[in-house]
């Protein structure tokens, strides 16, 4: 056998033997790599979200102003030294200043889709300059400071509303 076709045999050959090889592992490696990436994704956390507040009724905020004035009463009445109208025993009522608006259609638009989300709100006219008027939009009132910054975390984090609720003012009826 003539010396270059013996070599022209065994290449042919080796090139069958890596391709007997080759082929199989080829075949093989998307399977394996599937494997491998399902076995490290931990499965995801079950997020169980539930409004701060509950549904706001039609007279929500006449409630609570009923629910204040009958607290100062009570504070009064329970008190042996009656406190004067300016006194800092007085009980107080805190709300988040959200957003102010040039009409009252649009705030009161506003609040109504805070009320539908479950979080109290009222729209407060406020003079702005002579002859000029806006319309401020509170969340609250809360008598109880800590659960109005609860609200306020809670407006922040919610998606829905684009407020930046920084501002605590004292409630005024």
């Amino acid at each position: 056998m003539r010396p270059v076709l013996r070599q022209r045999i065994i290449g042919l050959g080796l090139l069958v033997l890596l391709l007997l090889i080759l082929v199989p592992w080829a075949t093989q490696v998307p399977d394996k790599l599937q494997l491998h990436l399902d076995a490290h994704i931990p499965t995801p956390p079950v997020v169980d979200w539930q409004p701060l507040a509950s549904p706001v009724e039609a007279d929500s905020l006449e409630q609570v102003r009923a629910d204040i004035a009958r607290q100062r009463q009570d504070a009064v009445a329970d008190s042996p030294d009656e406190p004067s109208a300016g006194s800092q025993d007085e009980l107080r009522a805190f709300a988040l200043a959200l957003a102010s608006y040039d009409s009252r259609a649009e705030a009161e638009a506003e609040r109504q889709r805070l009320n539908d989300a479950g979080y109290r709100a009222y729209v407060r006219q406020e003079e702005v300059r002579q002859q000029e008027v806006s319309f401020a939009l509170y969340a609250g009132p809360e008598l109880d400071l800590s659960r109005l910054h609860l609200l306020q975390l809670h407006l922040n984090e919610d998606k829905r509303f684009h407020f930046d609720a920084e501002r605590v003012v004292a409630y005024r009826p």
